[in-house]
């Protein structure tokens, strides 16, 4: 619980602190970045980011294609120029592997001294099967790479992930929505999660809110065990095999599986069938 309310107030200080700039730090500069880095199939593309969304979609076999759309803001022209030419997307190359890091100027001591602020935008595009790492903080996740695992995270932004191989996906202010095989961990603070189970015999993993509804479906037929449950709200499922009561969902779908469990505190539980 400590630690959960110690991430709430951090997101909002950020948010705070993203709308005050913003409105102060009234120049602005911009650059473009595009690269084409080569990436054999079957390897990992990893990206850090701070302030900013990332986009990812299927492209090119053999190599990454990324955009990045740099943006300093400060208090006048020439030091949005100048704080723009001290950012930095480092590219790193490794047998099998991309990595890209977003490297933002060292802040100035004093709230306001030399004040000013950057954020970067990524489109990225990478090859079929792709394992991908993404991490951003304020900044919403945008993933249509079916069939690739994928490990994401963010703190203040929505995170939506499209057919996924296996997911993994975290923010603490934000909504998360998903189609994937499986998931591993599937978890936000203050949003809704929906997501789609693909595979017949999905793996064991979790989806977990504190405040905000779950919603998970399921393909008609699919083995797997459920153990879901919640505080505040209700719980309804159409698939055979689980039982009701008030505030929790357990049982064996198709002749059980791996566990699935569901968990909210303040939202309601509903699981579904899909065709």
């Amino acid at each position: 619980m400590k630690k959960t309310a110690i991430a709430i107030l951090l997101g909002l200080m950020a948010i705070g602190w993203i709308s005050c700039s913003q409105s102060i730090l009234g120049a602005s500069a911009n650059e473009r970045l595009e690269k084409r880095i080569p990436l054999p199939k079957g390897g990992t593309f990893k990206l850090e980011n701070v302030n900013g969304p990332i986009t990812v979609s299927l492209g090119a076999e053999g190599e990454v294609h990324l955009v990045a759309e740099m943006e300093a803001r400060a208090l006048d022209e020439a030091k949005a120029k100048e704080y723009l030419s001290k950012m930095e997307v480092a590219v790193t190359e490794t047998p099998g592997e991309v990595r890209v890091e977003t490297r933002y100027p060292k802040a100035p001591k004093g709230f306001f001294t030399g004040a000013s602020s950057g954020n970067v935008s990524y489109t990225v595009a990478v090859p079929p099967g792709t394992r991908l790492q993404l991490a951003t903080v304020n900044g919403a996740l945008d993933v249509q790479t079916p069939g690739s695992d994928v490990a994401c995270e963010t703190t203040n932004g929505t995170v939506t992930v499209e057919a996924a191989g296996t997911l993994s996906a975290t923010t603490v202010n934000g909504k998360i929505r998903f189609k994937a095989d499986g998931v591993g961990e599937v978890t936000t603070t203050n949003g809704s999660i929906e997501g789609q189970v693909l595979s017949m015999r999905p793996p064991k993993g979790r989806v977990e809110t504190v405040n905000g509804s779950v919603s998970l479906a399921f393909p008609a037929g699919a083995s797997f065990t459920l153990e879901a449950e919640n505080v505040n709200g209700s719980v309804k499922s159409l698939v055979d095999g689980l039982t009701v009561s008030k505030h929790s969902i357990r049982g064996d779908a198709g002749g059980g599986g791996q566990t699935i469990a569901l968990e909210t505190v303040n939202g309601s539980i509903e699981v579904l069938s899909s065709k």
